[in-house]
């Protein structure tokens, strides 16, 4: 049930927490909490942004999920035009009445500063480790908590972000997005994809240390490199 109060989703520019106000305050910070709990540290650093499913959240309550976060090592973002989380509740109540009949996916789309295609893509938050001979396909974006053991699978047309070891193949953009990453807590894979685009793990490869690690395409190729909070960031 908590999977669909909060949910949690990673974009090139941040990450977005999907809320669902039809349940009450309480369940919301308690499966806020239980989500980011369970990322054991992997959101650390990472800058955040929240799209409620209506206008019902306070400025309070806003400031209550937010505080949540920011204890748990997550970074609000600040627009340029320093609309305050206050200011934003204020402003959507001033103009409710001239755009009651528009969709809120809308109505928060130039706050976010994320694109309608970026919100309405579909996302999925899995708990499983994946073993030999297993394959998991989605469409749409992939958070997955557990393992991809040497001999699995996992697919999806959008980005996908591991929190576990990548030691089998992954393959993100499916359907030919070069913009779509892959992330792991440990990314050691035997092959990954991203798009049209493969690359294999070398013989000689060592094990990896145990750090979050990247993978995106950089000129026509794909590359790994360790994980730090800019490197979803487009360039300006």
């Amino acid at each position: 049930m908590d999977q669909n109060i909060v949910t949690i989703k990673g974009t090139p520019k941040c990450l977005i927490i999907y809320i669902d106000t039809q349940f009450d305050f309480s369940e919301i910070t308690v499966a806020l909490k239980k989500h980011i709990s369970h990322a054991n540290g992997f959101f650390n650093g990472a800058k955040f942004k929240f799209h409620p499913s209506s206008d019902t959240l306070t400025s309070n309550q806003y400031k209550t999920l937010e505080q949540i976060c920011i204890a748990n090592g997550l970074i609000p973002i600040v627009e340029a035009s320093n609309i305050t989380t206050e200011t934003v509740k204020t402003s959507t109540i001033k103009t409710s009445d001239a755009s009651e009949n528009k969709p809120s996916k809308e109505k928060y789309k130039d706050i976010l500063g994320i694109s309608k295609a970026e919100l309405e893509q579909q996302s999925h938050f899995i708990y499983k480790s994946l073993r030999n001979g297993e394959k998991l396909t989605f469409k749409g974006n992939l958070i997955l908590l557990g393992d991809i053991n040497p001999g699995s699978e996992v697919v999806a047309t959008g980005n996908i972000i591991v929190m576990g070891s990548v030691k089998g193949v992954v393959h993100a953009g499916a359907e030919g997005d070069l913009d779509s990453f892959i992330v792991a807590s440990i990314l050691d894979p035997m092959q990954v994809r991203i798009g049209n685009l493969i690359a294999c793990k070398a013989e000689s490869e060592s094990i990896k240390k145990h750090n979050p690690e990247i993978a995106k395409v950089d000129q026509g190729q794909i590359i790994i490199s360790p994980y730090v909070t800019s490197a979803l960031s487009k360039a300006n």
